[in-house]
């Protein structure tokens, strides 16, 4: 049976992000100590940091290969350091029955503006599948193609046996490739038992995407940020009490414009903003 979309982007595992940025930058700076420690010149210390915290962080990111089917969809993650010993490829198959929810969104990136993305919540076992879009015009496409295809098959509307979506697909289909006859268009069992197994797991909930200023983390900076506004407010009105400290000139005008706004801002998403 043909996949109903496929999509190729770059994935790291998910929920390693931040640990991985983190632990690489510990690991690379032990490196970076014994470096000095042996009396290396500076130059090929800082050169060989360099080299080793990108492997570190290179050694976990992949390029990922995802086939959408009636009733699974199918991950095969090649790693970009292949030629390292004890990174292996991976090769995972989620059952839609297995899916508890979803959640479709965009995240601002530093150099290439909004990213949309898309992250898959199975259960038995508990398991994130979280898949990027790309950063050229072809791979948006590409990813918008296989968005639509994949809330298509949510939403119950996706057809029951359909051709693979481009040639590319084809030539990277993880199973044969079978010539469509006006036979293939009406579903075999497999494939009606694949349809109804699709079927029995709707409604499946996509989820809303948790806003920082609506956790305890945001409430939190928000009050800190309050405290130390209403600090400088005060140092501003009654210098007097705060040991003759006045705030005055460009600060003063930072106070006013800036910092007051922003903090105004920061109170506002905090506490009275409505969660969508």
């Amino acid at each position: 049976m043909d996949a109903n979309a496929y999509l190729k982007t770059n994935s790291i595992d998910a929920g390693t992000t931040a640990p991985l940025i983190v632990g690489a930058t510990l690991f690379s700076l032990v490196f970076m100590f014994i470096f000095i420690w042996l009396g290396l010149p500076t130059w090929l210390t800082v050169t060989l940091f360099v080299i080793i915290i990108y492997l570190a962080i290179y050694s976990f990111v992949y390029t990922a290969q995802y086939w959408i089917y009636n009733d699974r969809i199918v991950e095969d993650l090649q790693p970009k350091l292949s030629f390292m010993p004890f990174i292996r490829a991976k090769q995972n198959t989620y059952a839609w029955a297995d899916l508890e929810s979803y959640l479709q969104d965009v995240t601002l990136t530093r150099y290439y503006g909004e990213r949309a993305y898309l992250k898959l919540y199975f259960k038995n076992p508990k398991r994130l599948v979280h898949i990027n879009e790309g950063n050229e015009a072809i791979e948006k496409e590409n990813f918008a193609q296989f968005l639509l295809a994949f809330t298509a098959l949510i939403d119950g509307d996706a057809p029951q046996n359909q051709a693979t979506v481009s040639t590319q697909s084809a030539q990277n289909q993880p199973v044969r490739q079978n010539e469509i006859t006006e036979a293939a268009a009406v579903p075999t069992q497999p494939e009606r038992a694949a349809i109804a197994n699709a079927s029995a797991v709707k409604p499946i909930k996509a989820r809303a995407k948790k806003s920082f200023y609506n956790g305890v983390g945001g409430k939190i900076l928000a009050i800190v940020f309050l405290v130390l506004t209403a600090t400088l407010v005060g140092m501003h009105f009654f210098p007097d009490s705060f040991g003759g400290i006045k705030i005055k000139g460009t600060a003063s005008w930072r106070l006013w414009v800036v910092i007051l706004p922003g903090t105004m801002y920061l109170v506002g998403r905090a506490f009275f903003s409505k969660k969508k």
